[in-house]
Formats: C-alpha cells, sequence, structure tokens
C-alpha cells in the first residue's frame, strides 16, 4: 500500500507499507504513522531523519499497545521518504511514469511500430531478450 500525506506546504512524504501476516498492521500504519506522530513531531522540519526515526519507534510501540490482547501476528516493513513536492490528488499519490515492459499491449504496439520485434517466449521479450522496453 502507498500513502501519501502532504505535510506542510511545499514537502509531502509517503509511505510504503507491505504487510506480513495480514493488513492489521498496514492500516495501523496508514491512519497513524504520518497524523498521529510524523506531523506532530517538532524536529520534522529541522531533523526529518530523527523525526522519522522517533516516529516509526512510537507508532511500533502504538500498534503493540492496540494489539496486546490479540493474538495476531501482522507486521510490516515500511520505507518512507519526503521530498518537496510529490503529485497529489486527495491523499493518493499520481503516477509520473509507467514501466516499460514488454508484458504492456501499449508497449508491444510501441516497439514494433518503430520497427522492433516483440516475441512470446513463455513471457513477453524484446528481441526475443529483454523483458524491458
Amino acid at each position: 500500500m502507498l500513502r501519501c500525506q502532504r505535510l506542510v506546504e511545499n514537502v509531502c512524504v509517503f509511505g510504503i507499507f507491505d504487510g506480513h501476516g495480514g493488513s492489521r498492521a498496514v492500516e495501523f500504519l496508514k491512519e497513524h504513522l504520518f497524523e498521529n506522530n510524523l506531523m506532530r513531531n517538532p524536529r520534522f522540519m529541522t531533523d526529518t531523519k530523527l523525526a522519522i526515526s522517533e516516529s516509526y519507534k512510537e507508532t511500533d510501540m502504538d500498534f503493540l499497545e492496540a494489539e496486546s490482547n490479540t493474538c495476531k501476528d501482522d507486521d510490516s516493513t515500511t520505507s518512507v521518504a519526503g521530498l518537496p513536492f510529490i503529485c497529489c490528488k486527495s491523499g493518493k499519490t499520481i503516477p509520473l511514469s509507467k514501466d516499460h515492459k514488454s508484458n504492456r499491449t501499449d508497449d508491444r504496439k510501441r516497439i514494433k511500430s518503430t520497427g522492433g520485434v516483440v516475441m512470446w517466449t513463455r513471457t513477453w521479450r524484446v528481441g526475443g531478450v529483454l523483458a524491458m522496453s
């Protein structure tokens, strides 16, 4: 799951949450990491690395406390990055590019229209070799 949040006028952060053993940890991260912890960390603009680290720890403790009476073993890996600008609309990221892969119909048409060859060899390959186009 990808989550985008505008923190201040010209800074956005986004996180990729990869749940393991269920979705509860991912849902918790989505709802709490940015709004409850990172946005409220007074060090965010002056020491972003420390603010993110502290927010991870705080969110982890909050999740463990929230789940202390359950027998669930949900967890998540998480990557967070801050950028001065990223395209978002209503908290959802807007893709700025597409993967160039030969398994995409539009990419196969583009390659063929320029004289290239795309063939099926148990997977789509450009020139019978490349998976990326």
